[in-house]
């Protein structure tokens, strides 16, 4: 028993097979609580000690949305009004109309000759995505 390699591996199989052992014993604790809980637990028949309540027998009522226009809403007694609606809608209608016919104004030519400078534009990258202190 001079190898201490073989010394080594028992040692190692000692520890693996008290492991194992002691992982069964807990494996069979917890089949015993497992049981021991079932047998405490009631069934669901016996958990109803209240009485259901009774569903109501008439269906209930519920409100639907519903979308009125503007015009609806106004009182029947009230026509100048639903006109004066109407006809602010129409004028609405033909202002959005008139807007999407007015032809838009060409872009103007700036300065024909445009210089760049490279270098200044440089500088001012560099200023710009400068990192924060």
């Amino acid at each position: 028993m001079d190898n201490p390699i073989v010394i080594g591996l028992l040692i190692v199989a000692g520890v693996i097979y008290k492991i194992y052992e002691s992982f069964k014993e807990e494996q069979a604790k917890a089949k015993a609580r497992m049981e021991k809980l079932k047998k405490q637990n009631p069934t669901p028949n016996t958990i109803e000690k209240h009485p259901r309540r009774p569903i109501p027998q008439q269906p209930m009522e519920i409100n639907k949305p519903t979308s009125f226009t503007k015009a609806e809403k106004i009182p029947r007694e009230y026509p100048d009004a639903i006109e004066r609606y109407n006809r602010r809608k129409v004028d609405e209608k033909n202002r959005k109309e008139k807007l999407k016919t007015t032809i838009k104004p060409e872009l103007e030519v700036l300065e024909e000759n445009v210089s760049f400078d490279l270098r200044n534009a440089i500088i001012q990258q560099a200023i710009l995505n400068r990192p924060y202190a």
